[in-house]
């Protein structure tokens, strides 16, 4: 396990002695293992002596719940030469266990899906929507997983500081700052979060197949088959401009996705509002269309402006108004224009 920051003046836990009542914390979540042989204090550190290999292996998932110490598992106590066996007593153990369930309580604040409890394959995600993220994950895991998420950076580190930490963070490129978080995760926890426990997402041009199988290879899950095209505008929303019909073909096109169907007004209101990705247009003589796309693109992330007619009339479209829109499609829309509407 990791060392974590510590609130006593920015020093880490390894330059301060190991506390009692984390000896006894790690104690408890591992005592009732086969191979159990007892805790160390070695100083800086502490370290579990369990002799069963699985048991070890057991022990290291069950730690991945507990914060603020960096914990040795080893298989015999020679190798805690210069560190002293810790007698624990029933008070401390119960104190522990009253610790340990108030953890696992703070932790369910942010829960998003899966066990209630903090589980060995645990994914915290940092993104605009965390819970699409979850949900996504959940479906195509091959087993449990536990899902925790937050869309506000700036507290992640505090969180990674106070509570359990996952085995992969996943992180959003669509939120500002990802970088920064990313080097301050990788600077202070290099064992844990080192090669592919930061997994990179951009939630803004959908969520693919290729990466939720990265994702899931990183906490070691195998994904379940599925319908590739129902994954690929996870977590996209797509305004329709006043058509039913074509709000239709739209959802037919990009499952997953929300489509909303407004009027080209209604469509300004939604764009103030932000996180809208696409917005598909039937006709280019909508009052309002002019209006809305210089809006959309003067907007910090403008969406993609698609507008779909049918044959020929799209390629007179693109002709007599090549400013208006980013891409002309003939109908019915099709799976391959709207995503790559969601790539560009």
């Amino acid at each position: 396990m990791d060392v974590r920051r510590s609130h006593t003046g920015g020093k880490t836990c390894h330059d301060l002695p190991v506390d009692r009542a984390l000896l006894a914390d790690v104690a408890q979540l591992v005592r009732h293992l086969d191979g159990y042989d007892g805790v160390y204090d070695l100083g800086e550190r502490a370290a579990v002596v369990i002799s069963d290999d699985i048991s070890r292996a057991r022990a290291a998932a069950r730690l991945t719940a507990l914060g603020g110490i960096d914990v040795n598992i080893v298989s015999s106590p020679i190798s805690c030469r210069g560190g002293s066996l810790v007698a624990l007593s029933s008070d401390d153990f119960a104190a522990a266990v009253e610790r340990d369930e108030k953890r696992r309580a703070a932790w369910n604040r942010f829960l998003l899906q899966g066990a209630e409890r903090v589980g060995p394959t645990t994914v915290y995600i940092v993104s605009v929507r965390p819970a699409t993220i979850a949900a996504v994950l959940h479906a195509r895991a091959s087993r449990a997983i536990s899902t925790y998420g937050t869309s506000t950076p700036s507290a992640v580190m505090e969180m990674l500081a106070v509570f359990a930490l996952p085995n992969v963070i996943v992180l959003d490129a669509s939120l500002e700052g990802m970088d920064d978080l990313d080097r301050q995760i990788r600077t202070l926890y290099p064992s844990r979060f080192g090669g592919n426990r930061v997994q990179w997402i951009a939630s803004r041009v959908g969520f693919l197949d290729d990466e939720i199988a990265r994702i899931l290879r990183a906490l070691g899950v195998r994904m379940q088959p599925g319908i590739t095209r129902t994954w690929r505008f996870t977590g996209i929303r797509i305004i329709v401009i006043g058509d039913n019909d074509l709000a239709r073909e739209v959802s037919a096109a990009a499952q997953g996705a929300e489509v909303i169907v407004v009027t080209g007004w209604e469509a300004i209101d939604r764009l103030a509002e932000g996180n809208v990705d696409i917005i598909v247009a039937g006709e280019v003589t909508d009052f309002a269309l002019p209006s809305l796309v210089r809006i959309a693109r003067s907007s910090k992330s403008p969406p993609q402006i698609v507008i779909a007619n049918d044959e020929p009339k799209s390629t007179r479209m693109r002709s007599a108004y090549p400013h208006i829109a980013h891409y002309f499609v003939d109908r019915p829309v099709r799976m391959d224009d709207l995503l790559r509407a969601v790539r560009s």
